[in-house]
């Protein structure tokens, strides 16, 4: 039981940044501690920036979201190594105390911050819904900014100064009021990621890669334990991209589209939601793919899944799209494909799913469709 309660002791001193009242453990816990994982931290976040070929190259909007998260969580380590550095430097109270506090809540808001826009871009895909939502969030950053500064002015300023009681008390209460507000804004941040996945998997069966538990516990730790936040922070967003990571084996990486391996995927995916529906087409540009590629990316319908199934063979599949809107864009590919340099006629399989039957015999229908009978049943190009 002492030993329980002596737990339950050092952790209602760290959620509340006091002190334990044995000075080795709070020297381990308050320096030691979070300067080793903000070391370890920006060494791993520098690796995955130097050594992943995604992050570095930037090439996709996931991931020049992920690099300027890493960047600024960088810059968020650095500066908490920094002031603790000063702290141990400084022998007196100064204006450093109320600076370097204010800019790193500053870097971790605007950490969170890119990280939510980064889960809602990979839930949503459109930077057209990004800039709408997102347009004025920045302020939100600069308002904690404010609001840290104001914190430890009266908490240095104020409580260390004045022997007045009352003044103490009043500071002591601002103090709260302040810190409680910010933690309802990072709380809200967390939220409205969580409220983004939620409604994005109700809105749609298809899978999204993103599993709340992989963020939302470490960003809850984070707040809690507000002496390692960004560490947690860090974990958090490393572990959210490790996830969506898991997507890209279903990706071709010279296109964008998805593969045949994510085809075969769904098809167990899909039984297991219960999903119902499946239509579109598969379109074939015999010696043509490149061109057909371009037209797929400026023409593909809202909502739509597009597959690249052969080097000059595509699927095109949505839950939305129904015959009429079949019609239309058979017509617009057609169209476009008259206008290219070297003009050709692509063929067409409409494909629908019936109420009763399997994902796995829809996909297998899919894949004999007589269009596709000259390649080899497995992918040529994936």
């Amino acid at each position: 039981m002492d030993i329980l309660k002596n737990i339950f002791e050092v952790l209602k001193a760290l959620i509340t940044d006091n002190v334990t009242g044995y000075e080795e453990l709070d020297y381990l816990l308050y320096t030691t501690l979070p300067t080793v994982l903000s070391v370890i931290s920006v060494v791993v976040l520098l690796l995955l920036i130097l050594f992943n070929p995604d992050i570095r190259k930037r090439r996709r909007t996931e991931d020049r979201i992920m690099f300027n998260v890493f960047i600024v969580l960088v810059g968020l380590h650095l500066l908490r190594l920094s002031y603790q550095a000063y702290q141990y430097l400084s022998s007196e109270i100064d204006i450093g105390l109320f600076i370097f506090p204010g800019f790193i809540e500053l870097f971790y808001a605007f950490t969170i911050l890119i990280w939510l826009v980064f889960v809602d871009y990979c839930m949503f895909r459109s930077l057209e819904h990004i800039k709408r939502k997102f347009r004025f969030a920045w302020i939100i950053p600069l308002i904690i900014l404010v609001s840290e500064i104001c914190t430890n002015y009266i908490a240095f300023g104020v409580v260390f100064k004045y022997d007045d009681i009352e003044s103490i008390f009043t500071a002591v209460k601002v103090v709260n009021i302040l810190y409680i507000s910010k933690c309802i804004i990072y709380m809200c941040f967390i939220l409205t990621a969580s409220h983004v996945v939620i409604k994005r998997s109700e809105e749609s069966r298809e899978p999204r890669f993103l599993r709340l538990g992989v963020f939302i516990i470490p960003f809850l730790l984070g707040t809690l334990f507000r002496a390692y936040d960004a560490s947690f922070v860090t974990l958090g967003i490393v572990l959210t991209y490790a996830v969506v990571k898991k997507r890209d084996r279903y990706i071709d990486n010279e296109t964008g589209f998805y593969n045949r391996d994510y085809l075969d995927y769904l098809s167990v995916f899909r039984d297991k939601k219960k999903y119902l529906g499946g239509d579109g087409v598969i379109i074939a540009a015999p010696g043509n793919g490149e061109d057909m590629i371009e037209i797929l990316k400026e023409f593909r319908p809202a909502n739509s899944d597009i597959f690249i199934l052969a080097e000059d063979r595509f699927l095109l599949l949505s839950e939305t799209v129904r015959d009429v809107a079949v019609d239309t864009m058979k017509q617009t590919i057609t169209e476009a494909a008259g206008m290219a340099q070297e003009p050709y006629t692509p063929l067409y399989d409409a494909v629908s799913r019936a109420e009763d039957e399997t994902a796995e015999s829809f996909v297998s229908r899919i894949l004999n469709s007589d269009i596709l009978s000259d390649i080899a049943p497995k992918g040529v190009v994936l």
